[in-house]
């Protein structure tokens, strides 16, 4: 008796259920042929009623078993999704980015399954995840060294204390994100990004990946109207930009070091 009720809790619920139709099927057919039988002997008629309430049957089976497939095939990609998170949350890089990989051929890196997934102390370092919808996620200590995440939705991420050094941010979402400015001085991209604060980047950080985009597209550092336009901003946003750079960048890179 142990042994049979171990092997029932091995079974996957959709077999169980599978298992509990069939006899439930069979009688609901069985029965009312039987009653049939002993009110009227008419063989013949009851093997026709027979065959049909048999194949009335196995269509029922076949539709509940579709359904019960359908949902066993949902319950197993939520286990893996689960399971990759929880592997993403490594701080194994190796074991990181396979995870990533994994999340990026199925799908799920974009399509708001991460959203608020928990990456606390995630190593993250070298990772692509371009495009990636990290809405809401728990980056706190991070390790997101060079990083590319261009194009990335990170509004209301927790990114405290996250490694962004030499990191692509361009284009990135940071609206409600928990991020210091200091962290953002060590990022190597940032162009077109989206502030915390709803505001657009307006090249203040001069960051080494944007400047070299600009100079390949024969843009000169020291011409301000064509700078603000590379940085998609007003000249007079650009400008006051760079005076707060002369008067404050300086110091909270200082401090980030």
């Amino acid at each position: 008796m142990h042994n049979n009720r171990n092997w029932w809790y091995s079974l996957s619920e959709a077999t169980r259920l599978r298992l509990l139709i069939i006899p439930i099927l069979l009688i609901c057919t069985v029965l009312p042929t039987l009653w049939s039988l002993a009110r009227d002997p008419d063989w013949p008629g009851l093997a026709l009623n027979f065959g049909t309430d048999m194949g009335g049957t196995l269509v029922t089976f076949i539709l509940i078993d579709l359904l019960l497939g359908s949902r066993e095939k949902r319950e197993a990609e939520e286990r893996e999704k689960a399971r990759l998170i929880g592997q993403m949350h490594s701080r194994d890089n190796g074991l990181t980015l396979a995870a990533v990989e994994e999340l990026r051929a199925h799908g799920w890196l974009v399509d708001g399954t991460l959203r608020g997934a928990n990456l606390v102390n995630a190593n993250l370092q070298g990772g692509y995840l371009r495009y990636a919808n990290l809405r809401e996620v728990n980056l706190h200590r991070a390790n997101c060294r060079k990083t590319r995440l261009g194009h990335t939705d990170l509004r209301g991420a927790d990114l405290e204390d996250a490694d962004f050094q030499g990191a692509d941010l361009d284009e990135v979402k940071l609206q409600g994100a928990q991020v210091l400015l200091s962290q953002l001085t060590q990022a190597n991209r940032l162009r077109n990004a989206v502030m915390p604060e709803g505001e657009r980047y307006d090249g203040r950080f001069n960051l080494p990946g944007d400047l070299k985009d600009a100079e390949a597209a024969g843009i000169s550092a020291n011409d301000p109207a064509a700078m603000a336009e590379f940085y998609g901003v007003s000249l007079e946003e650009y400008t006051a930009g760079q005076s707060w750079a002369r008067e404050h960048l300086a110091v909270i890179r200082g401090e980030s070091a």
